[in-house]
């Protein structure tokens, strides 16, 4: 079996304000293997120590205000035991914004398309 780094799936937002990360083990080749812990850090200091059978984590809106920081880096590392224990991670940069904004947010929802089908 092969150590490969983790291939993260996609940050999600959750409903209280914070956002999910969610990874998994590389599909791309067939022998990767699993880690045996998973741990993610936020820029730079540790977060959680999960099981290596843990995919998703959950960052709640308090932890987010905690950094402030426009935005955070999320890393994922899988950890084996050895001999040699091996450590691998992937990171991705999460644009977040924290507090009220008055007025319109700068969000639009996207309108809908206008069709035309023309005979040829």
């Amino acid at each position: 079996m092969t150590h490969r780094a983790p291939s993260i799936v996609g940050v999600f937002s959750s409903g209280d304000g914070g956002f999910d990360v969610h990874w998994a083990v590389d599909t791309f080749f067939p022998d990767s293997d699993a880690p045996e812990k998973v741990f993610v850090d936020l820029n730079g200091v540790a977060f959680k120590e999960l099981d290596g059978d843990e995919d998703s984590v959950e960052v709640p809106v308090a932890v987010i205000n905690a950094l402030g920081s426009p935005a955070i880096t999320v890393s994922v590392s899988f950890w084996w035991p050895g001999p040699p224990a091996e450590e691998l991670q992937s990171s991705l940069v999460v644009p977040v914004s924290t507090g009220s904004v008055a007025g319109n947010a700068g969000v639009f929802t996207a309108l809908q398309p206008l069709v035309k089908l023309v005979g040829i």
